[in-house]
């Protein structure tokens, strides 16, 4: 009996270790509190992102800020976004309201992006809740 409940004990704290483990894996990139992504409300964003003239092979992205800036657009398949994923530059004018807008251009058809913004190099966390998943879109299919 005395064995059994070891070897049960075993198993019981080798099922938590996984549990464990598939929790962390599960735990959604970035982590604002260890300062991976920058708040959304201290970002300089006003308005936006939002994402408009979807194609196969292309998105356009808008924005707001609450002065003229210059910005990045973060983009790629898979989370999460580094200083090696593709970056399209842009900037917020004044005689346009400090709105501005990029296009990502040569995507691939049918296919999920993960994208973010990036003002003063930091990456802004437009989430509503950081327990949501980080934004995604995908490009129309070939019409073909």
């Amino acid at each position: 009996m005395r064995r059994w409940v070891r070897v049960g004990r075993g198993w019981l704290v080798a099922a938590l270790l996984v549990g464990l483990v598939n929790w962390a894996a599960a735990a959604d990139w970035p982590s604002p509190v260890a300062n991976d992504v920058l708040p959304y409300p201290t970002s300089g964003l006003t308005h936006g992102p939002m994402l408009g003239r979807p194609a196969s092979d292309s998105v356009r992205i808008w924005l707001r800020t609450d002065q003229p800036r210059e910005f990045a657009v973060v983009y790629d398949t898979q989370v999460p976004l580094t200083a090696d994923s593709p970056s399209v530059p842009g900037k917020t004018i004044a005689a346009s309201d400090n709105t501005g807008m990029v296009d990502l251009t040569g995507l691939a058809a049918d296919t999920r992006y993960f994208y973010g913004i990036r003002i003063d190099g930091q990456l802004i966390d437009t989430r509503v809740d950081f327990h949501d998943p980080w934004p995604a879109f995908q490009t129309l299919a070939d019409a073909g």
